[in-house]
C-alpha cells in the first residue's frame, strides 16, 4: 500500500528569509545580508504566514516586531535548518566514493587486475578502502549471496535469481601446455597452432572441480563436440593448476589473460582451439544490495583498466 504524503507546511526558504530578517530586525536588513530584494524577502514571508495561518511578526517603521507565533518559530526554526542541512551533507557524502568496498575477483582477471586496481583506486579515490579477495566462480556467488563481499566478476552467469547482473566482456579460452610437453597432433595455421575438441580424450587436463562455472562450460563444449574430457587432477587453486602445467604434468584450458606473466615469459604456450571455445564475464551483486558512490566508482575503474590491458596486451577481450 503506497504511504500518504502531505505537502509541508513550512518552505526552507521562506523560513531563512523570516529568521535572518527577525535577526536583523528588518525585511530589508534581511534582503541585503541576502542579496535579494526587500519585495522578494516580505513575499516570501508572506507566504509563509498564510502557509502557517498566523501572523508571523508586525511590520512597522522601527521594523520588525514578533509575535507569540514569530517567537515559536524563532524558538524552533534553527534546529530545523540545521537538520535540513545535516540530511543535505549525509545525501551528498553517499555521492562521494569513501568507505570499506570489496570486490571479488575470479583468478584469471586477479592476475590481470588486482594490482593496477588497487593502485588505481588508492591514488584516485583514497577514502576508498579497497579488498580484492580472489576465489574460483562457485566462491564468487556464495560470498556476494551471503554479502561477505559486495560485488564481483564471475563468468557465465547471466540471469541468476537473487543478483543482478551487468556484461563486461566475452574472453577466448585456449588450450594451455608446456613449451616441451606440446600436443603431437596440433594444426599450424599462419596465425599460429590449433588443437580440436575431438583431441582432448587423448590429453590430460588439470582443472577446477564441477562446482565451478569454467568446468561447467568445458564440459557442455566436450558433450556439444561428442567427446569426454579427460580429467587428470580437479584443483581449486589457479596457481597449483598452473603449476601442474609448468612441469609438464598435464594441460589446462583457460583464457590468455590468466596465464600472462608465464606466456609473456615464454613459460607457457597458448593453443587456440579451431571450434573458438568463448565465455562471457559479468559483474556481480546481490540483488537488493545498495550500489554506493564507492562501488560505482571502483566499477567503471576495473572496467577501464581491462580495456587499457586488452588494447596493451591484446588480450582479445571483446567488451
Amino acid at each position: 500500500m503506497t504511504k500518504d504524503y502531505n505537502l509541508p507546511r513550512l518552505d526552507l526558504r521562506q523560513l531563512t528569509y523570516f529568521l535572518l530578517s527577525s535577526e536583523l530586525g528588518s525585511i530589508s536588513a534581511g534582503a541585503a545580508a541576502l542579496g535579494l530584494a526587500p519585495a522578494t524577502v516580505s513575499e516570501g514571508i508572506a507566504r509563509l504566514e498564510d502557509r502557517l495561518g498566523a501572523q508571523l511578526a508586525s511590520r512597522g517603521a522601527n521594523g520588525l516586531t514578533m509575535t507569540a507565533a514569530g517567537m515559536t518559530l524563532v524558538q524552533h526554526a534553527p534546529g530545523l535548518l540545521k537538520a535540513a542541512d545535516a540530511l543535505a551533507d549525509a545525501v551528498g557524502a553517499r555521492c562521494h566514493p569513501g568507505g570499506p568496498l570489496s570486490l571479488v575477483l575470479p583468478p584469471s582477471l586477479n592476475v590481470l587486475l588486482s594490482v593496477p586496481l588497487s593502485e588505481t583506486v588508492k591514488s584516485e579515490y583514497p577514502e576508498v578502502r579497497l579488498r580484492v579477495p580472489e576465489g574460483m566462480s562457485g566462491d564468487v556467488l556464495d560470498w556476494i549471496f551471503r554479502e561477505s563481499v559486495d560485488m564481483g566478476f564471475a563468468y557465465e552467469m547471466a540471469g541468476l535469481g537473487g543478483f543482478s547482473s551487468r556484461y563486461v566482456y566475452t574472453e577466448e579460452l585456449w588450450f594451455i601446455s608446456a613449451p616441451d610437453f606440446l600436443p603431437d597432433a596440433l594444426s599450424r595455421t599462419p596465425e599460429g597452432f590449433e588443437i580440436g575438441l575431438a583431441q582432448l580424450p587423448q590429453l590430460p587436463l588439470v582443472t577446477s572441480s564441477k562446482r565451478h562455472k569454467t568446468r561447467q562450460l568445458l564440459e557442455q563444449y566436450a558433450r556439444s563436440a561428442g567427446v569426454a574430457l579427460n580429467i587428470a587432477s580437479e584443483l581449486e587453486s589457479h596457481s597449483q593448476i598452473l603449476e601442474m602445467v609448468l612441469r609438464a604434468s598435464a594441460y589446462t584450458i583457460v583464457p590468455k589473460a590468466a596465464i600472462l606473466p608465464q606466456l609473456t615469459r615464454g613459460d607457457l604456450v597458448a593453443i587456440r582451439f579451431r571450434e573458438r571455445l568463448q565465455r562471457r564475464c559479468y559483474l556481480l551483486r546481490k540483488t537488493g544490495r545498495v550500489v554506493t558512490a564507492a562501488s560505482l566508482a571502483v566499477e567503471e575503474t576495473a572496467i577501464s583498466i581491462l580495456k587499457e590491458m586488452n588494447k596493451r596486451h591484446a588480450l582479445d577481450l571483446a567488451f
